[in-house]
């Protein structure tokens, strides 16, 4: 007789089940997928198969630690981490993976690793199968099949400790919202990050010396969130997208061309695993944490999206001058309205500044201004946005009034300043005086109007990417005006600039002529309504 089981139900009703007779098990499985009606996905087992896993279950490792005792086992001994996750788990069942790891070395190496299990320099990281944590156990349903060829393909030390291969990733799980038991993803759950869990993570690479195996297009690189912000210097090596497996032995050896007491993080899919384990071996200590930092990612944009009445900042530099930078950042990162300061490192320096505010995003040349607002603005989490020179200092009462303002005023386009006096160096000895700021509605870009530029992230037009240097600022002003929305200047601000820090080198006048030229194609004119009159005009010439 076939039973009706639905892998949305929890692991703890699976002893429950086991002593049911068959048809009393049909029964309530029957009733049950009425009282879940459209969430109810059915799966069909033969009841051999109930017992199949009774017996098998035997065979799997009882000694796993928690998330937080894995961790803590890392940290306090220094230990290199193998995780055997799911896509190693399909591998060495002899499944295709996302990774294109599809290697019978591989798969029997990582085999190998599973039996010999963790020793004093690696500690091997498997699947719980809802062993321990109530809310993941209904998981063991949904793996049935999966767990049946584990059990016929690999074999494992049972008398030996095993570390959880998720434990980063539940470690930084605040809380789970559970509106149906089904497959989402995980940025549809989160509703916080657990941030004592994910500072304590951090000690693990804390003031040492870090070489990220990563390909070029991880999130890791440029680091946005500063989980990295604590490292003593960065290194790293690059492997391709797929199938990394092809060059194991080009990576291994450009890893160990690093001291032995650097941490090796590993970001491989398949064949971190299998680097771990013998990066420990030879004497390194090497960490494959999965899609950790994606987690962190996805985390932090859903949990950010109920904390929207502040506002990203998004701060281009080259780094002309730092005293002066370092001064804005001072004042933006006490401010209480400002969420975060997306810095886009163009200058190829090294940014050391300690905040959890700051976010640096460090580029391997100099993208340009009008990229970079692109780049800030993709990135932001916060609901106002603010594009900022690097050159300038602002008042302290500055971001009350805008936010005031923008929260009460209707169609708004984009706000900057108004034309405000050059500074010198000498001048930035002191914060501004508070300011009475006028906001005042404006058909024509002011002088310095794109030096510091404010609207609502929902509402910004992207640069087109043939600009670079010029011309974004008038590109968002006209956007605004033929979005019929209103632009405002804002005056009497109090604000030190030392204007055109950066864009007036000689270095850049090629790309400004540039820029000039294709803002002229695609300029239109543009028509505004004053007192019944239609007025015909461009905004530059």
């Amino acid at each position: 007789m076939k039973l009706l089981l639905n892998y949305q139900i929890r692991y703890q009703f699976y002893r429950i089940m086991c002593n049911i007779t068959c048809g009393k098990l049909r029964d309530y499985f029957i009733s049950l997928k009425y009282s879940i009606k459209n969430n109810f996905t059915i799966y069909e087992f033969n009841e051999s198969d109930i017992q199949y896993l009774i017996e098998q279950e035997k065979r799997y490792p009882k000694n796993i630690y928690s998330p937080s005792e894995t961790i803590r086992k890392i940290i306090d001994n220094r230990l290199s981490f193998a995780r055997i996750g799911d896509g190693e788990f399909l591998l060495m069942c002899g499944i295709d993976n996302v990774h294109g790891n599809n290697s019978v070395e591989l798969a029997k190496a990582l085999r190998d690793i599973c039996k010999k299990g963790s020793n004093n320099r690696c500690l091997i990281g498997i699947n719980t199968f809802g062993l321990y944590n109530e809310t993941d156990r209904w998981f063991c349903w949904y793996y049935l099949k999966f767990i049946k060829c584990i059990y016929e393909n690999i074999k494992f030390n049972t008398f030996d400790y095993y570390g959880d291969a998720y434990a980063f990733k539940k470690s930084i799980i605040n809380k789970i919202r559970i509106k149906e038991l089904s497959f989402k993803k995980l940025s549809d759950d989160i509703v916080g990050l657990n941030k004592n869990n994910v500072s304590m993570i951090k000690n693990i690479w804390s003031d040492r010396d870090i070489v990220f195996v990563i390909s070029k297009n991880s999130l890791v690189k440029n680091d946005i969130y500063n989980l990295f912000s604590n490292v003593k210097n960065k290194y790293f090596v690059y492997i391709p997208q797929k199938g990394c497996y092809s060059e194991y032995d080009r990576i291994l050896n450009e890893i160990l061309l690093y001291p032995k007491d650097s941490l090796i993080y590993l970001e491989c899919g398949e064949v971190a695993a299998l680097l771990a384990y013998r990066c420990s071996e030879i004497g390194y200590q090497a960490i494959d944490m999965g899609d950790f930092y994606k987690r962190v990612s996805e985390i932090k944009n859903v949990s950010d999206q109920n904390v929207n009445e502040k506002f990203s900042i998004i701060i281009p530099t080259m780094k002309k001058n730092v005293r002066v930078l370092d001064m804005l950042l001072d004042e933006l990162v006490l401010n209480e309205l400002i969420g975060e300061v997306i810095i886009i490192d163009n200058s190829q320096q090294e940014t050391r500044y300690e905040s959890s505010k700051i976010r640096v995003i460090s580029q391997n040349k100099n993208i340009f201004v009008n990229p970079a607002w692109n780049l800030g603005v993709k990135y932001a989490r916060y609901k106002y946005i603010g594009l900022l020179n690097d050159d300038l200092i602002l008042p302290t009462n500055f971001f009350n009034q805008l936010l005031d303002f923008m929260k009460s005023h209707n169609g708004i386009g984009y706000i900057g300043l108004d034309t405000i006096p050059k500074s010198s160096p000498q001048d930035f000895i002191r914060y501004p005086s508070n300011a009475n700021l006028e906001f005042v509605n404006v058909v024509l870009r002011p002088l310095c109007w794109g030096c510091a530029i404010f609207f609502q992230k929902n509402q910004y037009d992207e640069i087109p990417k043939e600009m670079k240097i010029w011309y974004g600022d008038d590109y968002l002003f006209d956007k605004g005006i033929k979005n019929r929305k209103a632009n405002y200047a804002i005056r009497n601000s109090n604000i030190l600039h030392l204007h055109s820090n950066t864009s007036k080198l000689k270095e850049f006048d090629a790309l400004k002529k540039q820029d000039k030229v294709y803002y002229q194609k695609l300029q239109k004119h543009s028509v505004i309504n004053i007192f019944g009159i239609k007025i015909k005009f461009k905004t530059k010439t």
